[in-house]
């Protein structure tokens, strides 16, 4: 088990692009800040289904989409490994 663990450590290390941070640095956040990327994603969108009938009345839905689910959707699964960890929580909007 420790052998398969140092195997993608390395893989992940080698693989990432240079951001500023070292590559122990880069793999620790990505293990950790990634799989919690995930779960932010699944309770904001329980948070947005179950606000989904007040903010179609007050009319916030496209601005609580963003904010819940879209947001956390590109930071778990569309920026690069080690984007957005040094600076700021997101990565920039295109």
């Amino acid at each position: 088990m420790k052998i398969r663990l140092v195997v993608v450590i390395v893989i992940l290390a080698l693989l990432s692009p240079t951001t500023g941070l070292t590559s122990e640095e880069e793999v620790l956040a990505e293990l950790v800040v990634r799989p919690l990327g995930f779960v932010g994603l699944v309770v904001g969108s329980a948070l947005f289904l179950v606000t989904l009938p007040v903010s179609v009345v007050v009319g916030g839905t496209d601005r609580m989409a963003e904010t819940l689910v879209n947001k956390p959707y590109r930071f778990t699964f569309e920026r690069d490994m080690g984007e957005g960890l040094k600076d700021t929580a997101y990565p920039s909007e295109p």
